[in-house]
């Protein structure tokens, strides 16, 4: 009877050793699974405030795509050095043809 007893006292030890191992994994995953939690709740909001930049990124890159479109107005409006020469060269005819027709015939 002694020897039974024994080995029901060995088995008995030998579940608890195992319950506590089963203890210890299920108290690992937990801290597992709450990093995990945390972590995505990190990359959720980093996504988040990526949408945000995204959003902004995208409104000044209309601004500057406006601001360029206003630039190639002005630009396209001012005379080149060719223009602006001929521009003189007529304002010079101008002035010699009204100097001319100030003279006395």
């Amino acid at each position: 009877m002694g020897d039974v007893l024994s080995s029901i006292l060995n088995e008995a030890q030998s579940a608890k050793d195992e319950i506590t191992k089963i203890a210890v994994a299920v108290e690992e995953q937990s801290a597992a699974t709450e990093e995990v939690t945390k972590n995505i709740e990190t990359t959720s909001s980093i996504a988040q405030d990526i949408e945000k930049l995204s959003d902004s990124v995208s409104v000044e890159v209309s601004k500057l795509a406006q601001v360029g479109e206003e630039l190639r107005g002005v630009t396209t409006s001012v005379p080149t050095k060719a223009a602006r020469q001929s521009c003189l060269r007529l304002q010079k005819m101008i002035t010699v043809y009204s100097w001319a027709k100030s003279l006395p015939v």
